[in-house]
């Protein structure tokens, strides 16, 4: 699934009296990967959907005065709030660690053992 159609699933499927940033980045997460890296990419989305909501007719006035209100904290939000931060720290450790098991099978099934560092960087190779 892409971006663009979970961030709007996230604001069809869950009552606007619950709308909130972490809950988007939480629903995100169940089926998309990301990490900090994307902050962007997500700001952009949900800025574009709150917008939408925004100006659509056929939602009510309280649920457009809360998108309102999200879209003008939106930059705030991602940047300041602890929880979010700490939720982004939370998806970097999750992929990191992916991908440090990924290259860990990789490495074993090509029968030469790399040694790394935490961060990945090649220090040495051994033969088998």
């Amino acid at each position: 699934m892409n971006l663009e159609t979970q961030a709007a699933m996230y604001f069809h499927l869950t009552n606007y009296t619950k709308w909130n940033i972490l809950g988007a980045l939480q629903f995100l997460s169940e089926t998309i990967d990301f990490t900090s890296e994307n902050t962007n990419d997500i700001a952009e989305t949900f800025r574009r959907q709150l917008e939408t909501l925004s100006n659509d007719s056929n939602v009510l006035s309280t649920a457009k005065n809360k998108a309102t209100k999200m879209y003008v904290n939106l930059e705030e939000t991602l940047t300041r709030r602890l929880d979010i931060k700490e939720f982004f720290e939370s998806q970097d450790l999750k992929y990191a660690q992916v991908f440090s098991c990924a290259n860990a099978a990789w490495l074993v099934s090509h029968r030469n053992f790399l040694i790394v560092d935490i961060a990945g960087n090649f220090i040495e190779k051994l033969q088998e």
